[in-house]
């Protein structure tokens, strides 16, 4: 079996809001339509409940185990996530198009994740207990903003703090470093003749049967992230951030890695699949 390892780095995680506006897709059973014009979205949080609402749709109300709120990256944009207050995951599809995020009121916590396609700005007004971000974005701390825990793992991102702002401690971090291993299996069944080029990051699968997608195609690799030292495995999440990943045609797509853990930064290679 043909084993390569590589170091990248990965990008923490993530989180949301409390009020906010928003440009983006709109989701409605469970299907994506694109209305003209913008899509303001409102997200108010109080008590551990959240109440979303915009100018396409009628209101909708959640309720969290934490009050806390993260924001994801997804094949379909940014996506909020929490735990509910029965112990369920939720997810709630934001879009491609926000810009800007306004929060106001009162969180225990709120992380901004990854942000390699997505640039946007966050305006704080309230009181949030610990406010994590990694990702490439503006972070206003207005007047009445109040932050117990400010941890920034992003040197590209840019604060900006009023005079009346309070930030109680500060903790800025470097991303840590993992492994990514790569493992293209002895038996494939979807593809063959397979190869990894470590230099460039690009996994050649070749389809061998028709009608193989770029999501079958990958199946015949094993990839794995590891922490540099430990060598512990790092859970986290495998998605296509642009493009379709049931695809069948022949092209180049980038495969990306969101790692559970906000201390690391996200990894990604780039999967040059060819059709049978």
């Amino acid at each position: 079996m043909k084993k390569l390892r590589f170091i990248i780095c990965l990008t923490l995680a993530a989180a949301m809001v409390l009020s906010m506006s928003v440009a983006a897709f709109a989701k409605k059973d469970d299907h994506f339509i694109k209305v003209p014009g913008e899509v303001k979205y409102t997200i108010t949080v109080k008590n551990n409940d959240i109440t979303l609402s915009s100018n396409i749709k009628s209101e909708q109300k959640y309720s969290t185990k934490d009050g806390m709120l993260t924001v994801r990256v997804d094949d379909h944009g940014l996506v909020m996530c929490f735990t509910t207050s029965g112990n369920n995951y939720k997810e709630v599809i934001l879009g491609k198009d926000v810009k800007d995020i306004n929060v106001n009121g009162s969180l225990n916590g709120l992380n901004l994740s990854d942000t390699v396609d997505y640039h946007y700005t966050v305006n704080v007004n309230g009181k949030i207990n610990e406010f994590n971000f990694a990702g490439d974005c503006n972070v206003n701390l207005n007047d009445t903003a109040v932050i117990n825990k400010l941890g920034n793992y992003n040197e590209s991102a840019k604060v900006f703090a009023a005079d009346n702002a309070s930030v109680i401690s500060t903790n800025k971090e470097p991303l840590g470093k993992l492994y990514l291993d790569v493992e293209i299996r002895s038996y494939n069944y979807f593809t063959a003749n397979s190869e990894y080029d470590e230099k460039t990051k690009t996994l050649t699968l070749r389809a061998s049967l028709p009608g193989c997608t770029v999501s079958d195609a990958v199946k015949d690799a094993i990839i794995r992230v590891e922490e540099q030292n430990g060598k512990d495995l790092v859970s986290g999440r495998w998605y296509w951030p642009n493009l379709n990943g049931g695809s069948s045609a022949t092209e180049s797509y980038v495969y990306r890695f969101q790692p559970t853990d906000g201390r690391y930064d996200s990894a990604q290679i780039t999967i040059n699949f060819i059709a049978k």
